[in-house]
């Protein structure tokens, strides 16, 4: 099921911003954002208009109506994010021997085989991490 508060989290850390510096930008309390990201509060009409005009996302994304594609192109929203996940999603975007099937199964073969081939462990414990959270959206059953 569908979490707000975990999605607006995951915007505002992908863009690398605190509560504090989110508020600023759209002209909200601090408080207010953490009642958001707790799921304590629901952001009103205009708030989630102010919310998607600052990610550049439509409303729909936001409340998790039109989260759906491939995890690849999901993944690939993050790729200019300056964190090990923006990082890793950007080798991703540029592998060419991606596989057809985005099973979870058939993913995480692939993965631990990169780790193994890059000797780099924490790219399964990245996989791990993106795939939970991209499932745990909507329509991405």
């Amino acid at each position: 099921m569908f979490n707000f508060g975990t999605h607006l989290k995951m915007l505002r850390k992908s863009k690398n911003l605190t509560q504090k510096q989110l508020a600023e930008n759209i002209g909200a309390s601090e408080s207010g954002i953490q009642n958001y990201e707790l799921g304590t509060r629901k952001p009103t009409y205009d708030m989630l208009i102010s919310l998607a005009d600052y990610f550049d996302v439509s409303i729909d994304y936001l409340v998790g109506r039109n989260i759906q594609g491939s995890f690849r192109a999901w993944l690939a929203s993050f790729q200019d994010v300056d964190t090990p996940m923006g990082d890793f999603a950007g080798d991703v975007c540029r592998c060419n021997d991606y596989p057809e099937e985005e099973s979870y199964d058939r993913l995480l073969q692939y993965f631990e085989y990169k780790a193994r081939f890059y000797n780099n462990p924490v790219v399964v414990d990245l996989f791990k991490t993106a795939w939970n959270f991209y499932k745990s959206l909507s329509y991405n059953d």
